[in-house]
């Protein structure tokens, strides 16, 4: 059974143009052309249906999603990958074989900081390409797009095809007078005149509206005051307001006419009417209406960029759509010189066509229907990629995965580590292992490059991307926190306390489930953590903690020759008790000198109470910070499965600690730690710490009992129970 998805069609904003149009047309001619291929034409019950469905004629073949939950299909064609829905909202709910997928663009992974500056749409934007990434073949409308995946996403040559694009049988040269049309266009467009420069846009940035305007403002008076502008858009009262200040700095108020939503009866008429098309676009995947204006006899001039070249073959009538000047002499030259004009009218038609496209894909679907090669084994090294974050990313999970990959990378010599981030370009030039986009994992995965993968999660948005792409490439799960709030979008958090957690989203819900469900293991760095993932309904978890010591260099104390430090550090919080560490603080400040190191200090002392709040500070400064301490106080009143990384790098240096006996502190040695209730007050913590001051042999012994601990918890000796979980 083939199943071919049909709900880009039921856009309510888009379900006129562009993708809902190619896909609509390419439905219909594959089932008059090809009846007997495709056996379900999928719509999305979880959308309005839209009556263009019921259009295409296709019978009891047009079938809901919710007909399809868990049937098992052949293939399935996903002709909407990037719908920037919940992936549970959009997927169809089928078992599939194999996926094809098509791709018209990757716009918005070419220009980040326009379409994915915002986390949500980032994270959500990459799930799908994860999805698109991991179909047994990709489709494109054109070569540019295929190109752009191959060089974005390293999607190899034998899993794309170009299809192209058609149009539809509307489109065609006028069969009617210049008088009957106008008088048709009149009555939806007041104020258009028989000259017109038509240009076929949107108010997306990429369609270049700005460039349009300012080359017509550069054109000769003649011919300004001879010809209108003609915007064909859909645009609110914001958008409008932008385009009349457009135009009035470009000096043609009163000769550009914006249309609104036009049917799809006068935009032939206005591509058959036009004196001439101008498409500045600065990328599109395919271009559609130029190949529409053309079937209408439209002369045409248009970007010289992405994949318009494809569809207007002709050097002389592209341009340079960031150029204005150069817009702006093609456009000049296509209103002035009757030779060009007439070379405009004799270019060549590209021979794309509905019936061409739909045969490509018939193709496709049989060759990717032939049973796969069983995949050989493969003997020798093995291969892990880590989906993680890395330095400079200001994170305590970019920090701890560093130390683990170069473990891995220096200290096993049997495995080849490969890193997966969102933005490569700030950590991967001075690496001595590959760092690639994690959008290109399940392209990696699927051609055989790993032979494992290891997630690691943290409580933050910038981990959101990680547990969609889990669904689409299987790997193990490492979770330096339990209690992954932040890590998921608003949208699905609601889904997952809807389905999983009874509607509870505070309380006991730790949503790590959801995670630990998919993943082939999960690794934690405490047996509290392993607790935790246990009483959310996670299953067991590994300890392969506790979290490493990095071993430093200079590990003797700073000793300045007055009273002794006491010192907590990190981020302060009512969580790590800070309230009660300054108020002990303070009750010692007679004899001792004493400092809240890091953010949020001054929330709760200042240097007029004696304490020493510094603030943020380097790395540099946080390691002298921690070799002048005499005692580090690091407590805890809750825990969300998380490790201490303050108290490992004390331990490091051999700085005696003061902690709660509490969940992962409860783990670290007794010989190196005291430890004291989770409810301690401030008077009996300055009571503990003046008695373990007054104590030097205690301490020394402490410092010896910490180092001998960091020496042995090392990240190598991590990395190496990570990767004894991973491949056993």
């Amino acid at each position: 059974m083939i199943v071919f998805d049909l709900q880009a069609v039921q856009s309510a904003a888009h379900g006129e143009r562009g993708i809902a149009r190619y896909v609509r047309d390419l439905a219909e001619t594959l089932s008059t052309e090809h009846p007997d291929v495709v056996d379900v034409f999928a719509w999305n019950d979880n959308l309005p249906y839209a009556d263009r469905l019921g259009e295409l004629a296709l019978g009891d073949r047009l079938q809901p999603f919710s007909a399809l939950r868990n049937v098992a299909v052949d293939l399935l064609h996903v002709n909407s990958p990037f719908e920037l829905l919940d992936y549970g909202e959009v997927g169809v709910p089928v078992r599939a074989r194999r996926l094809v997928a098509t791709c018209y663009d990757l716009i918005p992974y070419r220009f980040p900081q326009r379409y994915l500056s915002d986390p949500m749409t980032n994270a959500r934007y990459r799930t799908r390409l994860g999805m698109l990434t991991s179909a047994d073949a990709i489709v494109t409308d054109s070569r540019s797009a295929a190109d752009d995946l191959a060089e974005l996403l390293g999607v190899p040559d034998h899993r794309l095809t170009v299809i192209g694009a058609g149009v539809g049988d509307q489109f065609r040269p006028p069969d009617t007078t210049l008088t009957e049309r106008m008088d048709a266009l009149r009555a939806s467009i007041p104020g258009l005149l028989p000259h017109f420069v038509l240009v076929p846009t949107g108010m997306d940035w990429r369609k270049n509206v700005t460039g349009a305007i300012e080359a017509f403002g550069m054109l000769p008076a003649d011919l300004r005051s001879r010809y209108q502008l003609v915007l064909s858009c859909k645009v609110d009262d914001h958008q409008r307001a932008w385009i009349d200040e457009l135009v009035a700095d470009a000096g043609v108020t009163g000769r550009v006419v914006v249309t609104g939503y036009v049917s799809d009866e006068d935009l032939v008429r206005l591509y058959q009417t036009c004196e001439l098309v101008l498409f500045p676009s600065f990328y599109e995947g395919f271009g559609l209406p130029v190949l529409e204006a053309r079937r209408c006899g439209a002369p045409v001039i248009c970007s010289n960029a992405s994949s318009l070249p494809e569809v207007l073959r002709d050097d002389l009538a592209t341009f340079n759509p960031w150029v204005v000047d150069e817009i702006a002499d093609t456009l000049r030259n296509a209103l002035s010189d009757p030779a060009f004009a007439t070379h405009l009218d004799r270019i060549p038609d590209s021979g794309s066509s509905w019936s061409l496209t739909a045969q490509r894909l018939v193709e496709v679907y049989q060759r990717v229907s032939l049973p796969r090669p069983p995949r050989s084994s493969r003997p020798g090294r093995r291969r892990l990629g880590v989906v993680t974050l890395m330095p400079p990313t200001a994170s305590g999970v970019a920090d701890h995965s560093k130390r683990m990959i170069d473990a891995i990378h220096e200290g096993i010599d049997d495995v080849d580590v490969t890193v997966f981030v969102e933005q490569t370009a700030p950590c991967s030039a001075a690496l001595p292992y590959p760092v690639h986009d994690v959008a290109t994992l399940p392209t990696r995965w699927s051609n055989g490059e790993l032979d494992a993968v290891l997630y690691c999660f943290g409580n933050n948005r910038f981990h959101r991307s990680f547990y969609p792409l889990l669904r689409v490439v299987p790997g193990h799960a490492f979770l330096h926190d339990v209690r992954l709030l932040g890590a998921y979008d608003q949208l699905r958090l609601n889904v997952l306390a809807r389905d999983l957690y009874d509607g509870n989203r505070d309380g006991s819900a730790l949503f790590a489930r959801p995670i630990a469900e998919r993943a082939m293991s999960v690794l934690v760095q405490s047996r509290h953590a392993v607790d935790l993932v246990e009483a959310d309904g996670g299953g067991t978890a590994l300890d392969v903690g506790p979290h490493p010591c990095q071993v430093v260099e200079n590990v003797t104390p700073i000793d300045d020759g007055e009273a002794s430090w006491v010192v907590s550090a990190g981020i302060a919080d009512e969580t790590k008790r800070t309230d009660v560490v300054a108020d002990a603080m303070r009750l010692l400040n007679d004899e001792l000198r004493t400092a809240l190191v890091g953010l949020g200090g001054e929330r709760f002392a200042d240097d007029g109470d004696g304490v020493v709040v510094t603030g943020e500070v380097s790395e540099g400064e946080f390691d002298r910070w921690l070799r002048r301490a005499t005692v580090l106080v690091q407590l805890r009143s809750t825990t969300n499965g998380e490790s201490s990384g303050v108290a490992a790098h004390a331990m490091a240096r051999g700085v005696p600690l003061i902690v709660s006996d509490f969940a992962a502190m409860a783990d670290l040695p007794d010989a190196a730690t005291v430890k004291v209730a989770v409810d301690i007050s401030a008077a009996e913590l300055a009571e503990t710490i003046g008695a373990l001051i007054a104590d030097e042999p205690r301490r020394q012994e402490m410092r010896a009992a910490g180092l001998a601990f960091a020496a042995r918890e090392t990240p190598l000796a991590q990395a190496r129970r990570i990767v004894a979980a991973i491949f056993p």
